[in-house]
């Protein structure tokens, strides 16, 4: 169950967080499909480098085929082009900018299918 929680993943001290929701209606409206919506990924720079962001991403996706859901999506900054690449890297596809947005976002959505063999499916 991740309805609205936030994650910190920590050894000693915090090294990535995130925030998970299952739904965001300000960005996506009402009518999407369902998905768990990721907000706030950060990961500390100490464990930069590791992939670390992307595995928190594929434990989310995992979570969202186990509900037997199609996507995890995100919103993102439309005015960073390396943040941008870098879910586009891991497998998001821009969806849209939407003009009613506070600030200058981007809507992201990567669509997951069944595991196979304990792996996700890309």
């Amino acid at each position: 169950l991740l309805r609205g929680i936030a994650f910190v993943l920590a050894a000693v001290a915090a090294i990535a967080t995130l925030a998970v929701a299952e739904g965001d209606p300000e960005l996506w409206g009402s009518g999407t499909a369902p998905a768990y919506y990721i907000s706030r990924l950060a990961v500390a720079r100490r464990a930069s480098g590791v992939g670390l962001g992307y595995h928190v991403i594929d434990w989310v996706a995992c979570k969202a085929v186990e509900r037997g859901w199609q996507y995890v999506r995100l919103a993102t900054a439309s005015n960073n082009p390396a943040l941008r690449r870098y879910y586009e890297r891991v497998g998001f596809k821009h969806v849209g900018d939407p003009p009613h947005a506070r600030w200058p976002t981007s809507l992201y959505e990567r669509k997951v299918k069944q595991r196979q063999h304990g792996r996700q499916e890309r």
